[in-house]
């Protein structure tokens, strides 16, 4: 843990010193503002290298010092500091990599409320001597009262803005500026974190400047024709800086990559993902759309050693079967192509894609009975498949069954409306049988 968070025995406990009065200020005013889950801590690697670590230090020590001077004069508020500070050490000192989590203070609060209910008692017995009984009554009432109402509604305006996103982007403007006293696991975390919970709720734009102001630091290299001169050195930078910590690394790359994808900056994807893969190559589905992008650009060789790549990591996996085999299919090699099919077929009994990928091939070497029933093979799996209706209703156009085609063409337009090409499908065969006017108005439909 200590070789993972890259700091030594003596720079935690200086970091701890500092960080015992975080919670103790939550524990003892844990108003919204003051409560967190994690945060990347600033390392103290001196005494003096910040200024209030000494004084955290000197405040440790005269609180223990005082706790143990009282053990015989006041032993239940000397038990009640000593509990809170020796409650903290074990996770604090035994996981360095995450110095600060909120949730350590949990714990501990046993200790300042004994002090509270002390410090109570003694409240009471005072009031009760110098108030009426009507007085120390109305007294005690709002003593409760008030700091009940102001916690609960603290509480309740603090998990109606908690939402995963929120939670997340709340954590990620609190990170300091990076540097290498800035603890990196957490400030990695939180991050990479944000990005993909941004990513995922289709907040592509804000996960990419996250990563461009928050994680890109030390940028360098110049940009390679043709790419994003922005990126390339964001990125660059970024592995520069973090490249040693690969789980985390990938997946911010990973993050990056979604959210230039689905705003289709595939250029520039394709660099994220492609560092992703260097970072970490056993990511299957990294390697699937990366190998997507470079077929969709006539670099079908390339894509096949991505696609070979995937089904090497994860034989189970019926989609990068079916990935190779297209791809197969595009070099001309149909017969291979259908192996890939069937196997995508083995893997998963249910593979709607490898039935149709199947059948098409049939089809296309003109064995259409033998494509008709890979066709109704995945209509068993999933009836409302429009494309596997279209599929279907070519293959008994070509056969010459035209009555079939009609059906299954109806099927695909009235699962699919926005489907222009089976509504074209559609309309040739009506104008073959003779329904004019029922061709043109699915021609209409098409256009």
């Amino acid at each position: 843990h200590y070789s993972q968070a890259g700091v030594g025995p003596i720079e935690v406990i200086l970091t701890q010193s500092r960080i015992f009065f975080s919670y103790l200020w939550m524990m003892v005013f844990p108003f919204a503002g003051n409560i967190e889950l994690m945060r990347a801590e600033i390392v103290s690697r001196s005494l003096f290298q910040a200024p209030t670590t000494i004084a955290a230090v000197i405040g440790v020590l005269a609180v223990i010092g005082l706790a143990i001077s009282q053990v015989r004069r006041r032993p239940l508020l000397s038990f009640a500091a000593l509990f809170t500070i020796l409650s903290l050490l074990p996770e604090s000192l035994l996981i360095p990599q995450y110095l600060f989590f909120g949730y350590r203070a949990i714990l501990p609060l046993a200790g300042p409320l004994l002090i509270l209910g002390y410090g109570l008692l003694l409240a009471g017995e005072w009031a009760r001597l110098r108030l009426s009984s009507a007085a120390f009554r109305t007294a005690a009432t709002a003593a409760v009262l008030v700091p009940v109402i102001a916690l609960g509604a603290v509480s309740v305006l603090r998990a109606k803005n908690w939402t995963h996103v929120t939670f997340w982007t709340d954590l990620a403007s609190r990170l300091p500026a990076y540097s290498r006293d800035v603890e990196t696991v957490p400030f990695l975390d939180i991050a990479v974190n944000c990005m993909s919970t941004l990513a995922n709720e289709e907040k592509y734009g804000e996960a990419i400047a996250l990563f461009d102001t928050v994680l890109a630091v030390g940028r360098r290299g110049e940009s390679s024709p043709g790419d994003s001169p922005d990126i390339r050195n964001s990125v660059d930078g970024f592995i520069k800086t973090f490249g040693d910590q690969k789980m985390r690394a990938g997946g911010a790359m990973i993050a990056l990559g979604v959210a230039l994808q689905l705003t289709e900056r595939i250029d520039e994807a394709m660099i994220a993902y492609s560092k992703a893969l260097e970072i970490e190559p056993h990511h299957v589905d990294v390697h699937l759309t990366l190998g997507s992008f470079l077929e969709a650009s006539g670099k079908v060789s390339e894509a096949m050693g991505h696609y070979r790549k995937a089904v090497e990591l994860d034989p189970q996996n019926s989609l990068a079967y079916n990935c190779l085999g297209n791809a197969l299919k595009q070099q001309g090699k149909l017969t291979e192509a259908m192996e890939e099919f069937a196997r995508a077929i083995y893997v998963d009994p249910n593979s709607v894609l490898g039935y149709n990928n199947l059948g098409l091939s049939l089809q296309e070497l003109g064995y259409y009975k033998e494509a008709v029933d890979e066709y109704r093979k995945a209509l068993a799996v999933d009836p409302s498949s429009a494309e596997t209706y279209h599929k279907l209703g070519r293959a008994f156009a070509e056969s010459g069954n035209p009555e079939e085609a009609l059906t299954h063409y109806r099927k695909a337009v009235e699962l699919s409306p926005e489907n222009a090409v089976a509504h074209c499908d559609l309309g040739l065969v009506l104008e073959f049988s003779g329904d004019i006017k029922g061709a043109v108005e699915s021609y209409k439909r098409a256009i």
